[in-house]
């Protein structure tokens, strides 16, 4: 319970980005607590402390901030923490970026919805539903999107095809739901590109972009991998600025990361959503590699009301963030990589996972084990580089028996597959 005298800060979540977090919090000096209910989170190692209580139990976060006199409570990372952070924050009156009130509507995707698109921030079609509601009243074209309005990790997520599968769709984004909830939005086809933005004087500045390659289906969303920055005109990005500048505008937010996820088609941007944070997974990393640019320390400057400097890099080479799936079971470790590392054929490697943690299905997020980091000067050079890694690494459960999913690997065909949706009329 000893904090060396220096102001405690707690993070929400121990995803492996939030390791690199921590580390930038004790260099300002920071003892750093973690929440998270897991017992071996990858961030885990990074704390001063770790204790194992949920990052969404709002009473037991305030409980451990308040024993500790908490001096900062962040998630720079993840969506539904944020609700935590800044009722916390507010509670005990110390910094923090936005409002509460603010906070329940950008993770809330009915609200998130509806203000969008009362000020004209182009969007999918939607329709506000739970299981009670009169189906028949659903007038959009399929395929459709199904969604929960609160969940993260693409939880309880389906696409599907025909009014006949409407019903069973609804009734699991209900149950993934913490109030029950649900959107039904057309299905927007063209390249999803994710942007990444800090805003500075309510004008956003484009830091980079990624293009997300995903399946899917009617059972499950899953996003496998990513190339940074994305295919993308000047024309584009330029549009993709201003947008992330109406989105400061109409949920009033400044100082702060703010990312979303788009549909490029044509000379069109569609957002589908957003989040006033930096995103998960890798983003950090290219950032720094290709931006020259630290969001993690401008997301702790956006908690703490200091300024941040924006002045990103253009991009000058290409990164793919390829994901590694695991079928279900109890995660050991992940073999193989050492010498792909060693040759140049990856460039870093990321864990998702931590020995004991459970790999499951059920949603996207948990199925994932890693994500490795490989640099090309073009798809050609990055694409050979996944072609000779993917064979030679393994997921090993407890008793060493194999538990990789290769079934999920970016090619050539699929790559030029998804960037070619964004012309197609």
């Amino acid at each position: 319970m000893n904090n060396e005298g220096k102001p405690v800060a707690l993070v929400l979540g121990g995803i492996f980005p939030h390791a690199e977090l921590l580390r930038k919090l004790k260099k300002r000096g920071y003892y750093t607590i973690l929440v998270d209910y897991f017992e071996n989170p990858p961030a885990a190692s990074a704390a001063d402390e770790h204790s194992r209580e949920s990052a969404m139990d709002y009473e037991a976060v305030l409980k451990i901030a308040k024993e500790r006199n908490a001096k900062l409570v962040m998630s720079s990372c993840l969506d539904q923490q944020i609700v935590i952070a800044m009722q916390v924050s507010e509670a005990l009156g110390i910094p923090h970026p936005f409002s509460v009130d603010t906070a329940l509507k950008v993770t809330n995707k009915r609200y998130m919805k509806k203000i969008m698109t009362s000020y004209g921030i182009p969007t999918a079609r939607y329709y506000e539903i739970d299981e009670n509601a009169d189906l028949s009243q659903v007038d959009i074209d399929y395929p459709i999107i199904v969604k929960p309005v609160d969940s993260c990790g693409a939880a309880g997520v389906s696409k599907i095809e025909d009014p006949s599968e409407l019903a069973d769709a609804v009734k699991k984004a209900c149950h993934w739901s913490r109030t029950n909830d649900a959107i039904v939005e057309e299905f927007k086809k063209g390249m999803e590109v994710s942007v990444y933005t800090f805003i500075k004087n309510k004008k956003a500045h484009v830091v980079t972009t990624s293009q997300r390659i995903s399946v899917i289906d009617k059972d499950m969303a899953k996003c496998f991998c990513a190339v940074s920055p994305a295919p993308i005109s000047e024309a584009i990005r330029t549009k993709m600025e201003d947008i992330a500048t109406s989105l400061a505008e109409a949920f009033d937010l400044d100082n702060t990361p703010l990312f979303y996820q788009s549909i490029v088609k044509g000379d069109d941007v569609f957002v589908i959503e957003f989040s006033p944070r930096m995103g998960g997974g890798l983003c950090y990393r290219t950032m720094q590699l290709n931006a020259e640019f630290e969001m993690l320390d401008a997301s702790i400057n956006s908690y703490l009301g200091e300024e941040t400097v924006v002045n990103p890099k253009r991009e000058d080479k290409y990164f793919l963030i390829h994901q590694v799936h695991g079928k279900d079971g109890i995660f050991d470790h992940l073999e193989g990589y050492e010498e792909l590392i060693k040759e140049g054929i990856i460039k870093e490697i990321f864990p998702m996972k931590t020995k004991g943690m459970e790999i499951s299905n059920e949603k996207s997020s948990s199925s994932r084990t890693a994500m490795l980091l490989i640099e090309g000067k073009d798809s050609d050079e990055f694409l050979r580089k996944l072609d000779e890694a993917m064979p030679r690494l393994e997921i090993r459960d407890i008793d060493g028996k194999p538990l990789m999913d290769r079934s999920l690997h970016l090619t050539k065909k699929i790559l030029e597959d998804n960037i070619n949706a964004a012309s197609e009329i």
